[in-house]
């Protein structure tokens, strides 16, 4: 209605649901503070060097893993999430991401996906494919936003291993990146996703996922620790998603 196609917008406000079983001492309507967020159209205007790059799903997960990164959360781990009206199945997974140190309940716990496609149509967003996310409030505000400091470089370099992970079609890329976090070790400094392949040699039910992992501590470190950390997260990817590591 306002002629903006390409947008990312937040609101922080209540929802509303209505409270199962409801009596006396409980009223028949719920109310909840949530971060709304929702993101549609380019997330990149077109250049007469290149063509415009609509916002997907990622953009929407690097915008909750920037929230725990400000907030002192550890990093986010997502589950499918199919049985949601409102979200398309297959495209939508629910988030939770522990506090660190600070207690034992979520630091962040929501919901985030693309919007059904009956909902879109119903709307009449055309051809737009709009990501929407809803976050708990009550979780965010245990965050604690660190200091701004600067680090220096670091005396001794990290190690860097590339590990691709052949799993089902079906395991999702969270699951997988979540059990090299779980036996990584203390070394483990991070995980990124840099590669989905499929294809031959794979089966047409199999995908390679390639992650790059840091390893780092306050010392030089030597080939065999690294080895048995990789080692490590072999065997727990074979046990957690039935993942091999491709050669």
């Amino acid at each position: 209605r306002q002629g903006r196609d390409d947008v990312a917008v937040f609101e922080v406000g209540k929802g509303y649901g209505a409270n199962e079983g409801s009596s006396d001492s409980a009223p028949p309507v719920r109310e909840w503070w949530r971060l709304g967020i929702a993101l549609a159209g380019a997330a990149r205007p077109p250049h007469w060097s290149r063509t415009d790059r609509p916002w997907d799903l990622d953009d929407a997960k690097a915008f909750v893993e920037l929230l725990c990164e400000r907030l002192g959360f550890r990093a986010p781990e997502y589950r499918p999430l199919l049985d949601d009206p409102w979200l398309h199945p297959g495209r939508s997974a629910t988030v939770v991401a522990p506090e660190d140190g600070r207690g034992a309940g979520p630091g962040l716990a929501g919901r985030l996906g693309e919007l059904h496609p009956a909902v879109a149509e119903q709307l009449d967003l055309g051809a737009h494919r709009p990501l929407v996310g809803e976050l708990a409030i009550r979780g965010l505000s245990r965050g604690a936003l660190a200091p701004v400091r600067v680090v220096p470089p670091p005396r001794v370099p990290a190690v860097e291993r590339d590990l691709a992970v052949v799993v089902a079609e079906a395991v999702p890329a969270g699951e997988v990146a979540a059990s090299i976090r779980r036996h990584g070790g203390e070394l483990l400094e991070s995980v990124r996703l840099f590669d989905v392949y499929r294809g031959a040699p794979l089966s047409g039910r199999e995908k390679s996922l390639a992650h790059r992992l840091r390893f780092a501590a306050d010392r030089t470190l030597v080939e065999t620790e690294v080895d048995e950390a990789v080692g490590a997260i072999a065997a727990g990817l074979a046990d957690d998603v039935g993942g091999r590591i491709r050669g």
